[in-house]
């Protein structure tokens, strides 16, 4: 009996050294992706970077002795042993150097460079940073994009943001493709955070929002917290408090740890900050009610036939002005409603008198037509091929008037899709309405379905009918963004804006939040006096249900 399970565990411990000894570097790397992909902490990747270490150490395999000192330097880093990360690539690099791999050498050394920015021994990271520019190759555009971005947060972190804007700039110069687009969205939101740092300019927030459309998925946190952040430095405490729970909304709980702690922690100061700045405010407001009741008693006594002539007379100007101002903006509505409309109305008239006058009497004419071939000389080839040329245009005739009649009444939304329906939307507003209308299109590669357009272009009908309605606005700007299973629309306007908090709802905003939850999609509202307004709308897209355009 024991020396059965002696053999056992012969057999078991044999079998697994083989199966080790046995690996390919093919299968090493295999694996090393493995790890580096899986969802294990920082320790156990690195126990397990550290078991293949051992493998190709036992192999020979150089190359893959070089990847894995980077990955369990990388685990270093992330565990913030930062001296024992830079030793760690450095014994990468003298193997990646003494066997002539070359093509490794240049991100060994960007990797040195980090933990040194965080050690803030910042001329030892210049020092690296800048050998990375000897070690890459000449027309490596995206190794030349990371360096400038790694140099310019560099420089930031040595409080240096004239430096580092110069190696932004240099960045954005740069023809750039998708495998770095992380960094240049990156870049660009620095340059904005920059530019508001120095000049203060409110057209930072358009700025920002505007990279939501085009921004990676798995970095577009990076924007919500920015403008959070912005909203916060200027007093506005509640589109603050919007930006940081769409903050943690995106945030990838491993990812984005950093993010998601500084949101929590803005969130619960700025809901203490507004819980103390109504209390003071109602405080405030009751006592200067009490002070001011008497006194405006007084006053009412002396002043009250004078206060009411004015006031009717005010009143009566306001309402006079208001009716004179709501009817010209109802006639520009309906005007630019009754185009649309009218449009469509005749499309479908002209299509109905095809199919039934034109149609029929062609039809009409088809029959009698065919009652000749009976009486036809069939003796004369010259009259039968007539006959037959004859027959044929006519049904070619007949054809066409179905087609044109179809042509007509399926309509621009219907036959072209949203996008051409927003376009003719855009051209009928800035003849008709005067307003100043940008539209913009990212990655919309295929029609949605017919329900989904529709209600998508009859929330942009209510917006704009809102927006020259109530909001004094001369300029609209209207995005639509595909991403993945996503669609992100947004409008924007640089009206007079409202505050959430006191607006009356009414059938427009209802209909607007019915139509974006019958698309089981997501509606933000963002509006601060005086900023204009800002509406996001994200629906989920069914590609089972949506079609390629051709």
């Amino acid at each position: 009996m024991k020396f059965r399970k002696f053999q056992i565990i012969f057999l078991v411990l044999f079998g697994s050294l083989a199966s080790v000894y046995s690996q390919t570097p093919y299968q090493l790397d295999s694996t090393m992706v493995v790890v580096r992909d899986g969802d294990d902490d920082w320790f156990t990747k690195e126990r397990k970077y550290r078991e293949l270490l051992f493998i190709a150490e036992q192999k020979g395999y150089t190359l893959q002795q070089t990847y894995l000192l980077r990955f369990i330097g990388d685990c270093a880093n992330e565990l913030t042993d930062y001296k024992r990360a830079i030793q760690l690539y450095k014994k990468a690099l003298v193997l990646a150097e003494s066997n002539g791999y070359d093509y490794s050498c240049e991100a060994i050394v960007v990797n040195i460079a980090a933990p040194y920015t965080y050690l803030e021994e910042y001329d030892s990271a210049l020092f690296w940073y800048n050998r990375a520019f000897c070690e890459a190759y000449p027309d490596d555009t995206n190794a030349l994009v990371k360096n400038y971005y790694n140099q310019s947060l560099l420089f930031s972190n040595m409080e240096d943001e004239e430096r580092a804007e110069e190696y932004i700039d240099k960045l954005l110069e740069l023809q750039t493709n998708e495998e770095v687009e992380e960094f240049v969205a990156s870049a660009l939101r620095r340059k904005y955070l920059m530019d508001y740092e120095r000049d203060r300019n409110s057209e930072v927030f358009s700025k920002l929002k505007g990279l939501i459309g085009f921004y990676p998925r798995k970095n577009i946190v990076e924007v919500y917290n920015s403008v959070a952040d912005l909203y916060r430095e200027e007093g506005i405490y509640d589109s603050a408090l919007v930006y940081y729970n769409l903050t943690l909304r995106y945030a990838d709980t491993l990812n984005d740890q950093f993010y998601m702690i500084g949101a929590n922690e803005q969130i619960a100061e700025l809901n203490s900050i507004l819980h103390v700045q109504n209390k003071k405010k109602e405080t405030w407001i009751w006592g200067l009610s009490g002070a001011l009741a008497g006194v405006v008693a007084l006053l009412m006594l002396v002043w009250r036939t004078i206060q009411q002539k004015r006031k009717i007379a005010y009143q009566k100007l306001q309402i006079k002005n208001q009716q004179v101002n709501e009817l010209l903006k109802d006639q520009e509505i309906a005007s630019t409603q009754a185009m649309l409309e009218g449009q469509d109305n005749e499309r479908r008239r002209i299509a109905e008198e095809l199919h039934d006058t034109l149609g029929s009497m062609l039809a009409t004419v088809k029959l009698h037509f065919g009652h000749v071939e009976d009486v036809i000389d069939t003796g004369s080839s010259r009259g039968r091929e007539q006959y037959i040329k004859a027959e044929v245009l006519l049904n070619e005739a007949c054809g066409e008037v179905r087609r044109i009649s179809h042509d007509l009444y399926s309509g621009v939304l219907m036959k072209f899709g949203l996008k051409a329906a927003l376009e003719q939307l855009q051209e009928t507003l800035s003849d008709s309405a005067g307003l100043q209308v940008q539209f913009i299109t990212s990655g919309l590669t295929g029609r949605l379905p017919y329900e989904s357009e529709m209600n998508l272009y009859r929330v942009v009908q209510e917006l704009v009918s809102n927006t020259i309605k109530y909001s004094g606005a001369t300029k609209i700007t209207l995005q639509i963004g595909q991403q993945e299973d996503e669609l992100n629309l947004m409008y924007e306007d640089n009206g007079k804006g409202f505050d959430l908090s006191k607006v009356k709802r009414g059938m427009g905003l209802d209909n607007i939040e019915n139509r974006v939850k019958r698309l089981s999609g997501k509606l933000h509202i963002d509006s601060t006096p005086g900023y204009g307004m800002t509406v996001i709308i994200e629906i989920p897209i069914d590609h089972d249900k949506s079609t390629t355009s051709g």
